[in-house]
């Protein structure tokens, strides 16, 4: 079993990556669902992919979680 996590992008942000090094831009998070995704299906079998996001609490922001 192999879990694969990354930070998630700062969505309450206008920029697409407000951040360089604390979390991926925007625009890379559908692709690195899909990397995973497809890593899942070419191990099944042998290995056990699990996704997994890191994600900050910020109570002022929970609109921005509905996605």
């Amino acid at each position: 079993m192999i879990g694969i996590s990354d930070h998630t992008p700062f969505f309450a942000s206008a920029e697409d990556h407000p951040s360089l090094t604390g979390s991926m831009a925007k625009s890379e998070f559908p692709t690195y669902i899909r990397e995973v995704l497809e890593l899942k299906k070419q191990y099944h079998g042998k290995i056990e992919v699990l996704l997994g996001i890191e994600a900050d609490f910020l109570p002022e922001h929970l609109d921005c979680t509905d996605r």
